[in-house]
């Protein structure tokens, strides 16, 4: 079974996630509140198991979906057979995690939601017929589920509330991972459009895109500046402006393609995950070191 370029990114993505999910323990820190780290440890498992199975589901419909009339010979083949059971496997352990963190009685309402949401928006990526990683907006629900609802999920097994600092110290990583799903598609764009199941890119064109990818980059520095208005130390908020001379950089360069220079795709690519890794480290540290 071929890993497809859709497959490594979901993987990357949720690779992500991991750090993620410590911003909202990082945070709970910060505040100086203790850590219920037995709390955390389930909820890792359980983000851990959503992430696999996203990917684990995605590969095997993906594969169904582009041969549907040869599905039931499809799942007689090992690599199959073996994908189905792992992702039945997957959701088994994801019941017992979930009926766990139910027995600790940390599980509330809001909880409640943030886990459908994760589990909902993760699960119907490439199941049929919803198929929201083709949808058009598949890039913004992962942006939201990687970027907000995880590390809000980590923070929600810790505290009931969430902090208004909080939702506007997260929500530039939903922008940042936008613009960086966008630039990774960009590249593909002439092979894209020639697909039945058009993403983003090559439902908006070329134009609209990079236009998007710049205003996802410049929102997500407007909110940390709104976040150290909000009470967001110096010491936290200046650090993740390094990267910005970086996405100024990456700006310029897709303004200089649309004018119709030579692009550089690999710089471009580094330099979108350079600023991805930085932010989020700087994030991630900052809160578990105040």
């Amino acid at each position: 079974m071929k890993i497809t370029k859709n497959i490594r990114q979901l993987i990357l993505l949720w690779c992500f996630a991991i750090p993620l999910f410590f911003l909202g323990v990082g945070f709970v820190k910060y505040l100086g509140t203790s850590i219920n780290w037995n709390a955390a440890l389930l909820g890792l498992i359980w983000m851990i198991l959503i992430g696999m199975g996203s990917v684990f589901s995605f590969s095997l419909s993906d594969e169904l979906f582009k041969n549907p009339l040869q599905g039931k010979y499809l799942l007689r083949e090992k690599p199959y057979k073996n994908l189905l059971l792992a992702s039945g496997m997957i959701f088994v352990l994801l019941l017992v995690v979930t009926m766990s963190l139910v027995q600790t009685g940390i599980v509330e309402t809001s909880l409640i939601f943030s886990m459908l949401f994760i589990f909902i928006v993760s699960f119907f990526q490439g199941i049929s017929p919803v198929r929201i990683f083709f949808s058009g907006f598949g890039e913004l629900s992962l942006a939201l589920i990687i970027g907000f609802f995880i590390p809000t999920f980590s923070l929600q097994l810790q505290m009931q509330e969430v902090n208004r600092l909080f939702i506007f110290a997260t929500l530039p990583l939903v922008f940042l991972i936008l613009a960086f799903q966008i630039l990774s598609q960009i590249e593909d764009y002439k092979e894209e459009i020639r697909q039945d199941e058009k993403r983003l890119v090559a439902r908006l064109g070329w134009e609209n895109s990079f236009t998007l990818h710049n205003i996802s980059l410049i929102l997500v520095f407007l909110f940390f500046g709104i976040a150290s208005l909000l009470g967001l130390p110096n010491s936290i908020s200046i650090p993740l402006f390094i990267s910005f001379p970086l996405a100024g950089l990456q700006i310029w360069h897709l303004q200089q393609i649309a004018n119709g220079g030579k692009p550089r795709w690999k710089f471009l690519k580094i330099n979108s995950l350079v600023i991805l890794v930085t932010i989020i480290i700087v994030l991630v540290v900052s809160f578990f070191i105040r």
